[in-house]
């Protein structure tokens, strides 16, 4: 089993979008947002700190990027949207951060988007210290296994391998057909060879051939006198 490194997105809901996102959770547990256009593997957690109050992180989310909704934007998903026991300030988030990665986690905590891998691992440590009792959230969010086996899958069931949102096969995807079309192959020469060493039942051997029966000349009705 292995797991990914989990990325971080910071997400200010705008004030018009605020009470349509909470009211939306009520009957559904995943809402989604238009955000701009940004890149993010599917293997790897997304973990969202989104804002619905100004300069402060008030929930917790599993992200996911989906299709794009417009010309330069993609629509963020979030799942398990959870609220914090206690927003958290920004201000106060940037008084611990390191000062080599103030800038930049400044500049996420204004703008959104993805926070780089080190202002990342410097925010949440951040995050952690000002609100301890978010750890276990946060591990939980953070955490998703991947088992490095191989899956025999029928290729008639991959029936797009496209990525929904490029149009291009993923490696992965090109990887599971190859598996696919070269286990049924191995099948079908197994097969045939199995086939081929069947025993067979032994034919029976023919005896020699009977001799036909003579035809017996019929006799003819009474005797004959010898000749004197």
């Amino acid at each position: 089993m292995a797991t990914r490194a989990a990325n971080g997105y910071i997400l200010n809901v705008p004030t018009a979008r605020r009470e349509v996102l909470l009211d939306a959770l009520v009957s559904d547990p995943g809402v989604s947002e238009p955000v701009p256009d940004f890149t993010h593997s599917k293997s790897h957690p997304l973990i969202c700190f989104v804002s619905f109050e100004d300069a402060a992180i008030t929930h917790v989310a599993k992200g996911r990027a989906g299709l794009r909704a417009g010309s330069r934007l993609r629509r963020l998903h979030l799942e398990d949207l959870t609220p914090l026991s206690t927003a958290i300030r920004h201000d106060a988030v940037l008084e611990k951060i390191p000062q080599r990665f103030e800038v930049h986690v400044a500049r996420r905590l204004e703008e959104g988007g993805l926070l780089p891998p080190r202002s990342f691992d410097a925010f949440i440590e951040s995050v952690r210290a000002l609100l301890p009792e978010s750890n276990a959230l946060l591990d939980r969010f953070s955490k998703r296994r991947t088992a490095r086996r191989v899956v025999q899958v029928p290729a008639r069931d991959l029936v797009d391998p496209r990525d929904e949102d490029t149009g291009i096969a993923p490696a992965h995807t090109v990887a599971l057909l190859a598996v696919a079309h070269a286990g049924a192959k191995r099948a079908a020469v197994e097969h045939a060879g199995a086939r081929a060493v069947l025993p067979t039942a032994p034919r029976e051997k023919a005896g020699p051939a009977s001799p036909a029966p003579c035809a017996r000349r019929p006799r003819a009705s009474g005797s004959l006198s010898p000749s004197p």
